[in-house]
């Protein structure tokens, strides 16, 4: 009867400890997926951030970011990402008038993009994509029009007759 006893007591203190592992690395994994998700916030932000800092300056314009590459910002961050490789960006910008002369509301979203082509994502819904929305007036400067310079191409097809039949 007591050797019952002592191997209960063993079994039991086995899946106490085994029940405590459990929840510590499960605690654990969900520290670890928490941070991920506040650094590729964080470098959503600091995307965002820069996307304005550089319209302002006159390093990009309004065209380069509403193209939606994240690409358009410099190279200045590459290092920043080496550790989330397979983390791809969306960059949205859109301006609205403002009541402010000479002032502009930018809004710009930077989105994690989804997939396994783009790295490990730990469910299918959208709580695990970093996306962050910053809005700020922004002075912006208008855009010159290039000169107009002829087209070799088009002035053919402007010069040719169009009663004639070319067949």
């Amino acid at each position: 009867m007591k050797r019952g006893a002592v191997l209960f007591e063993v079994l039991l203190s086995i899946a106490i400890f085994a029940g405590a592992a459990m929840f510590t690395l499960g605690a654990v994994r969900q520290g670890i997926n928490d941070l991920e998700r506040r650094i590729r916030t964080a470098r959503a932000l600091d995307l965002a951030r820069t996307a304005i800092a550089q319209l302002e300056a006159g390093l990009i314009d309004l065209a380069d970011l509403r193209e939606g590459d994240p690409d358009v910002l410099m190279e200045s961050s590459k290092a920043f990402d080496e550790s989330f490789e397979y983390v791809r960006w969306t960059i949205e910008a859109e301006t609205q008038r403002t009541e402010y002369e000479g002032l502009t509301l930018l809004t710009i979203t930077v989105r994690q993009e989804q997939g396994e082509e783009f790295g490990p994502t730990r469910s299918d819904d959208d709580e695990d994509v970093a996306s962050v929305t910053l809005r700020q007036l922004v002075r912006l400067e208008p855009i010159e029009a290039s000169p107009f310079e002829d087209d070799e191409l088009v002035a053919d097809l402007i010069d040719a007759d169009p009663e004639e039949d070319t067949r």
